[in-house]
Formats: C-alpha cells, sequence, structure tokens
C-alpha cells in the first residue's frame, strides 16, 4: 500500500513582548549608537543656527486719575456740555487703548517705517551697497505688511498681567542691542503718539468750548465753560510735561549677554536627537530581528 509523505511545517509562533524586549536587547549597541550620533549630530547643528536674544522692557499704565477726577467734577457743573467737550475715557478703557495702540498695525507700521527696520528685517532682500531692494527675475520686494507680520509675528510678545496690570514687553532678535534699543524705542514712541493725541484732543475741546462761550450769557455757564477750558489747558501743559505720557517704565531692557541667547536651545535639541535616534535605532532594530520571519510567512 502506497503512502505519500506530506511535510508539516511548524507553526507559526505569535510575537510576544517578551521577543521584542529580548530582540531589542541583542541589538542595544544599534540603538545606542544611532541615539548618540543623532543627538550629536542636533547638538552641532545648534552651532551652526543664528543665536536669538531676547530684550524685555516692563510697563505699568500711567493712568492720570488726578486729572480725570478733576474734570469730572467740572462736568457736574456745566451738564451735557461737559460731555460734548470731550472729558476723556475711564482710565481703564484708557489703558486698554494704550495697550491696543501699542499692539496696533497702524502703529507698527509707522514705527518701522520711521526706524527703517525694512532692510534689518529683510536682509536678503536687501542690497546694503547700493542701498536698495535687490531686483532679481521672480524676487518680490517686501511690503510694509510683510513687515508688520515678521515684527509682529515672530519678534516682538506683548504680555500683560490682568491682575496688576503690568505689561511685558519682548523683542527677540539675532543682535541684542538691537532687540533692547526697539524694545525701549518702541515705548517712547508709543507714549508720543498717545501725548500727541491727548493734546489734539484737548485742544479741540477747547477750542469747541470757546465756540461755545460765544453763543451764552448766563454767568453761571459761562465761569463753568472758563473752568473746562483752564483744566484742558492744565491737561495740555501736564501732557507735554510728562515724558511717560501712557506707560512708566519699570524696568528697562537691556541687551542680552552674548552666551544668554533664547535660541537654539542646545540642551533641548540634543534630547530631541538622542529620543530620535533611539525610535530610529528601535524601528531598525526590530526590523533586522523579525523582518526576514515576517517575510517568511508570506
Amino acid at each position: 500500500m502506497e503512502t505519500s509523505a506530506r511535510t508539516l511545517s511548524p507553526p507559526e509562533q505569535e510575537i510576544g513582548v517578551w521577543d521584542l524586549i529580548a530582540a531589542l536587547w541583542r541589538r542595544k549597541w544599534i540603538i545606542l549608537l544611532l541615539s548618540v550620533l543623532a543627538g550629536a549630530a542636533a547638538y552641532g547643528v545648534s552651532y551652526l543656527m543664528t543665536p536669538e536674544y531676547r530684550a524685555s522692557v516692563v510697563l505699568s499704565p500711567a493712568s492720570g486719575t488726578n486729572e480725570r477726577s478733576r474734570l469730572a467734577g467740572l462736568m457736574g457743573q456745566i451738564g451735557g456740555l461737559g460731555g460734548l467737550a470731550g472729558l476723556g475715557l475711564p482710565e481703564s478703557e484708557r489703558d486698554e487703548e494704550a495697550f491696543a495702540t501699542l499692539k496696533s498695525r497702524s502703529f507698527t507700521e509707522s514705527f518701522i517705517e520711521e526706524h527703517g527696520l525694512m532692510p534689518v528685517l529683510f536682509p536678503a532682500a536687501w542690497d546694503a551697497d547700493a542701498e536698495a531692494w535687490l531686483e532679481e527675475p521672480g524676487r518680490i520686494q517686501p511690503s510694509i505688511r510683510d513687515g508688520f507680520a515678521v515684527l509682529d509675528g515672530s519678534v516682538r510678545t506683548l504680555v500683560r498681567d490682568r491682575e496688576t496690570g503690568l505689561v511685558t514687553l519682548h523683542m527677540d532678535w539675532s543682535d541684542p542691542a538691537e532687540a533692547a534699543d526697539w524694545a525701549n524705542q518702541m515705548v517712547a514712541d508709543v507714549n508720543d503718539r498717545l501725548r500727541a493725541q491727548k493734546v489734539r484732543e484737548a485742544q479741540k475741546s477747547i477750542d469747541y468750548l470757546e465756540s461755545e462761550l460765544e453763543k451764552t450769557n448766563i454767568a453761571e455757564v459761562r465761569n463753568g465753560i472758563y473752568r473746562l477750558v483752564e483744566g484742558h489747558i492744565q491737561n495740555i501743559a501736564l501732557a507735554n510735561a510728562r515724558e511717560q505720557f501712557a506707560f512708566r517704565i519699570i524696568d528697562p531692557a537691556v541687551p542680552a549677554d552674548p552666551e544668554d541667547f533664547r535660541k537654539p536651545n542646545r540642551a533641548l535639541m540634543a534630547a530631541a536627537g538622542l529620543v530620535a535616534g533611539g525610535l530610529l535605532g528601535i524601528l531598525l532594530s526590530l526590523a533586522l530581528e523579525f523582518g526576514p520571519r515576517l517575510h517568511g510567512r508570506r
């Protein structure tokens, strides 16, 4: 009786956790080597990157509460005329206005233009010798809106503490002296801008009150208008005399030390390289260990 022999293949074995651990232990030198190489490479790359420094100025809103209370008292003496004469916003709203102005597009674009920052923000597109934008096929000259996007997006950071009201202005840039200068100058410029605006508003109110003065012969109303005009004149004098009009500088910005850069974080980059290299080593080890076995099942 003829019999036929059949070759029985061994049952396929499942890959368990201990198999994975054993495989990784056998290939531990590959994992270690790749981790060290990747960490060293990331650390080396950090030395090729341009350092970025941070300059910070701490500000406090310079609210004029005495000015507000004096004018509010005068308003009660002349009724609705006080509101029309431009007694101003409550101090909380003035603080909000000052912060919004500091962050606004119009102020920021004016700051960039007045201080000639476009070539500094876009050095690759600027010909320093010719003092003109490079003209090359396909190259588009950066606009002032591009300047705002760079300065507001990656250079300037505004942080406000709602509890204390303090505002911190950060400038992150490759030149520590420029970063500090920009931070301090931006505060000076916003103070100048809001001071000039306050003087214009007060003068407009004076002009209006003087026109109303000609329309009335009531002694009480005329006396109230005179006092209100006097208050606005005092406000103009105070505004012109107060250098830190909208923001008082608590702590001015100073250039950072050459070694005190914010980016790159070399330790973090090295750690990330170690982790990435270790993961790559694990994947490679598992592929070397179980790749042939999985291929043989097909």
